[in-house]
């Protein structure tokens, strides 16, 4: 796991989250050599990712979290760092990792600062809120806006994007990438397929989220590290 060499600042645990229900995870938790602690949540059946989630985030008892999948690769280290800094901004939903040119032009604008980039609401349809790629994360705002599998039936990171900029909230993007994406085609899929086909007629009627309190978070003492 090329992330956990690159980890930075007090670190409380790692927290997995097994969606296949495959036992071999604790196998692979055995090779990972990691000196935090580890918390192993397998799900008996596939959840989808957004209820996965919830499930993880109920574990988490932080205030910041670095949400991050097993299929990206890390390069360089520093990033958790940068993007603390820019969370200073509590706009920012979270701070992405990956290269600009990743994304489709003009998916991304300068911020008025000049340091990093936002989502430029024109061309980033669905995705101006956030993404489920690797980033640092407020549990606050998690709060405010979840659980995610509640913002709408069958909902998907489009929703929970659609929510969090609906509660004012965007992604910002690094000049300097840290992280790339190894994994095309490895996503567990849908057991029922109907799933799918109602979550695009509902995500079509989507129009609110709802309106919570807003903690502020001033530091960031503790963390953990989802995967």
């Amino acid at each position: 796991m090329s992330l956990l060499p690159r980890v930075e600042g007090p670190c409380e645990r790692l927290i997995i989250g097994e969606d296949s229900g495959d036992p071999g995870i604790y196998k692979v938790v055995e090779r990972l050599n990691c000196s935090l602690p580890i918390k192993v949540i397998p799900n008996p059946s596939r959840m989808g990712i957004t209820r996965n989630i919830d499930r993880i985030y109920k574990e988490v008892e932080t205030e910041w979290i670095f949400h991050c999948e097993d299929d990206w690769q890390f390069y360089r280290g520093g990033f958790i760092k940068e993007s603390f800094e820019i969370m200073q901004d509590e706009s920012i939903s979270s701070v992405n990792l990956r290269e600009v040119l990743d994304f489709v032009p003009g998916f991304w604008k300068f911020a008025d600062t000049g340091k990093y980039f936002i989502t430029n609401e024109t061309v980033a349809g669905h995705y101006v809120g956030l993404h489920f790629n690797p980033g640092l994360r407020r549990m606050g705002d998690y709060r405010q806006i979840g659980p995610y599998s509640d913002i709408i039936p069958y909902s998907t990171e489009e929703d929970v994007s659609n929510a969090y900029f609906a509660a004012g909230k965007r992604m910002a993007l690094l000049k300097q990438a840290a992280v790339k994406h190894i994994g095309n085609g490895r996503r567990v899929g849908d057991k029922n397929f109907a799933n799918k086909i109602q979550r695009k007629i509902i995500r079509g009627v989507y129009t609110s989220v709802r309106n919570l309190g807003y903690k502020k978070y001033k530091n960031y003492r503790h963390f953990n590290l989802l995967s």
